[in-house]
């Protein structure tokens, strides 16, 4: 295979980091805002300072209809954590397909930037010196970028076969396909709580980088071309 293509494919491994920041920002911002719009406090949780250092949980109140929501003080040794409502489904919906819209819009054009520039100077080669190009080259890439992923995939699947819970880091490190992630899953936190068909169903996850990858790789490649007939249409 091409040694330049597993540069290449670095690259787009680089960009796709990045990404999942931008992504993640994205997600958060969005999720944040539903929340604060969708939802209201419910009661409180106090949870009291352990001789081991930590925080239990020690009771739980909720408010009764029609109820001040107020919050009493806290004692000394105590922490009381305000509980909010859960979103509703047509929230959740729109949360979903909303943040997946702005992630999926940020993560093509971050690859389009690199492979569609690439695509394009391959076409031009094809077009005016005549020299052979892989018009697959763009996939090839984009499979060779996403080995890192497809390695934790296989790892979350040695996690599901062994009840080791990473779940929650998976979803975090995939943030940008997350509102996919938990329609295949059905929101599930837990490992243990997706079914196995579940799990070989985010293979579908892993495969959008290589997809993404050759779409953009292909656009850069007939970007000359799709020009010169919209151009020949006008003369027309």
């Amino acid at each position: 295979m091409n040694k330049q293509n597993f540069k290449y494919a670095a690259s787009i491994y680089g960009l796709t980091v990045m990404g999942f920041v931008m992504c993640f920002i994205i997600y958060m911002s969005i999720s944040l805002i539903f929340t604060g719009l969708g939802t209201k406090v419910i009661g409180y949780t106090t949870y009291e300072l352990q001789d081991s250092g930590e925080y239990t949980a020690i009771s739980s109140y909720e408010f009764a209809e029609g109820e001040a929501n107020t919050i009493p003080k806290a004692a000394e040794n105590q922490r009381i954590v305000s509980d909010y409502s859960k979103l509703s489904q047509g929230s959740t919906l729109s949360l979903n397909v909303i943040s997946q819209l702005f992630m999926a819009v940020i993560f093509a054009v971050l690859i389009y930037y690199k492979l569609g520039a690439i695509g394009k100077r391959d076409g031009d080669d094809f077009r005016y010196n005549g020299k052979p190009i892989d018009k697959n080259r763009g996939l090839k890439i984009g499979l060779i970028a996403v080995i890192p992923s497809f390695a934790l995939y296989v790892f979350l699947i040695v996690c599901k076969l062994t009840s080791y819970n990473l779940f929650g880091l998976y979803k975090l490190i995939n943030v940008p396909f997350r509102p996919i992630i938990d329609l295949i899953c059905g929101n599930a936190a837990n490992i243990n709580e997706v079914s196995l068909p579940a799990i070989l169903a985010m293979l579908l996850v892993v495969l959008i980088l290589p997809a993404i990858c050759a779409a953009t790789y292909r656009i850069g490649f007939n970007d000359e071309a799709i020009i010169n007939k919209l151009m020949y249409k006008k003369k027309k």
